[in-house]
């Protein structure tokens, strides 16, 4: 009757540990592990032959369990408690021990450990004991990484300690199938495009959150010269603006494109050098550099400069009296400048005239001698007209003169 409690006690205390393990039923926890519990085996050796003392060891040490007899207790394979004397009989912690009624004690086939824990003998044995997370089926790799949970190996096999360990990707890496917490499509392609998460990728053109790339609400560029257009939106990511040139010349629309000028475009302001005469302007590309030719008094003179756009070849009458320039310029006559011609009418006495103006209408000698007569020649109509002193040679009776020579036979005013 004693032997059949001892055994009794002994599945008890393994069914209580079972209820308040958290384990399975059926199995006892021991450290991180839950291990699965065989029925124990009471065997009454007391009295038996050999023979059925050695039976009956075989038998539960293959079970796992222990059989204690009336004289000896023992503990379960794995479970850490230390075997009590009985009969003379121990067992370590890790043993497989067989009590009979004497005390005396069997142990399974594997080496016992001493009283300080298993023996690592043990790894290797093909049984997954206290301690042990494998053996002879120890993982030398794990399953492939799904999402963001990765599997790595930890532990080694000879330790029968080798497992599959789960841990989370944090490390952003293009093509692994996993977006980590933090990263986004910039860092990783695995990363969805996000709106609004403050950082701009494609096919965004712009992030609300964005102090680099923020949404644009105008599109003023400040230029009269662009049309301003916003395509988009920012609960999008993809508003955008367009600045196109205006080409066309427009008035009042306060610009002046490129290629315009001020006379197809009220808006663009004269420039000189634009190739285009424009208000204000005598030349604009076409401006002369010198001016030639002279017409009669009056000489092309140049006014102005190019690079104001207001060169000009002026006419200027001459008025200085200068021998050979060809003019005879007002108030000249040809006793001071010999451009000018001799005149008739002028009232200057030019070097081939007379008189002018002053033409004599009779002459006189100025002289009481008879012997001397005016002679007068040309006309005062050609300013030509002379006044001579003519000594008389003829010999003419009663005009008072007697010729040199003379005798009164041929002319009474001689006297001789």
């Amino acid at each position: 009757m004693r032997r059949h409690l001892a055994a009794l006690a002994v599945g008890l205390l393994l069914i209580e540990s079972s209820c308040d393990s958290g384990c399975p039923s059926g199995s006892v926890r021991h450290g991180d592990v839950c291990q699965r519990v065989v029925p124990t085996e009471v065997v009454d050796t007391q009295g038996a032959p050999n023979s059925t003392k050695s039976a009956a060891a075989s038998r539960i040490a293959a079970s796992g369990t222990i059989a204690a007899g009336g004289g000896g207790e023992g503990s379960a394979n794995g479970i850490n408690s230390s075997a009590r004397h009985a009969g003379g009989a121990s067992a370590g912690t890790s043993g497989v021990l067989i009590a009979d009624a004497g005390g005396s004690a069997a142990s399974s086939t594997s080496p016992s450990a001493g009283s300080g824990g298993r023996s690592s003998q043990w790894c290797g044995n093909g049984v997954i004991e206290t301690g042990e997370t494998c053996d002879g089926n120890c993982p030398d790799s794990c399953p492939a990484q799904r999402g963001c949970v990765a599997f790595k190996v930890s532990g080694s096999g000879a330790s029968c300690d080798a497992e599959c360990v789960m841990m989370n990707v944090s490390t952003a890496k293009p093509g692994d199938g996993c977006c980590p917490e933090g990263a986004n499509a910039a860092a990783d392609s695995d990363c969805p495009v996000s709106c609004g998460d403050g950082i701009l990728q494609e096919p965004e053109t712009c992030e609300p959150r964005s102090a680099q790339n923020p949404c644009p609400d105008s599109c003023d560029d400040g230029d009269p010269c662009t049309t301003d257009k916003l395509t988009g939106s920012a609960a999008q990511c993809n508003a955008k603006c367009t600045n196109s040139a205006i080409t066309g010349a427009n008035d009042a629309d306060h610009c002046c494109p490129a290629g315009a000028n001020a006379n197809a475009d009220s808006d663009c302001k004269p420039k000189c050098g634009n190739r285009v005469v424009e208000s204000g302007e005598l030349c604009d590309g076409n401006c002369p550099g010198s001016c030639s030719g002279t017409a009669g008094c009056t000489r092309q003179v140049l006014m102005g400069s190019a690079s104001q756009c207001s060169a000009i070849c002026m006419p200027l009458t001459i008025t200085s009296r200068v021998d050979g320039d060809g003019c005879c310029p007002d108030g000249a006559n040809a006793n001071d400048d010999r451009d000018c011609p001799e005149m008739c009418g002028d009232g200057v006495v030019s070097l081939h005239e007379t008189c002018d103006g002053n033409c004599p209408s009779a002459c006189v000698t100025g002289s009481t001698d008879p012997c001397i007569i005016p002679l007068v020649m040309g006309s005062a109509q050609t300013c030509s007209l002379a006044c001579f002193r003519q000594p008389v040679t003829a010999y003419i009776s009663g005009d008072g003169c007697c010729p040199g020579g003379g005798t009164k036979a041929v002319d009474s005013d001689c006297w001789n």
